[in-house]
């Protein structure tokens, strides 16, 4: 896997991931993408869609007839590993307690 990911990025993933879940077959052109997904150029849209598909196996196809769109066939496997100090599980311990309380 390549180096730690930033949580922008990650939240642009998950946008993506789940914008294009939401168009299903229809699929989104790539001018709607940038702008929904809060992408600044293609490269970016273009690398995040190359890290779905080559580390998390995403099914995302590039449909050339006109319209041009990207269709998501299979989420894949979106896992995200992240590292965690002892202050950090402490923190998520708390908070989801804290969520769990809130909500009985």
């Amino acid at each position: 896997m390549s180096r730690a990911i930033s949580s922008f990025r990650i939240r642009r993933l998950i946008n993506l991931l789940t914008f294009l879940r939401k168009k299903s077959e229809a699929g989104a052109e790539t001018g709607e993408l940038l702008r929904v997904c809060e992408y600044r150029d293609r490269r970016a849209l273009q690398a995040d869609i190359r890290m779905l598909r080559d580390e998390y196996r995403a099914e995302i196809i590039f449909k050339r007839s006109l319209p041009q769109r990207y269709c998501l066939k299979s989420e894949g496997d979106f896992l995200l590993t992240i590292n965690l100090n002892e202050q950090d599980v402490i923190s998520l311990v708390t908070g989801l307690g804290m969520r769990i309380f809130c909500r009985t």
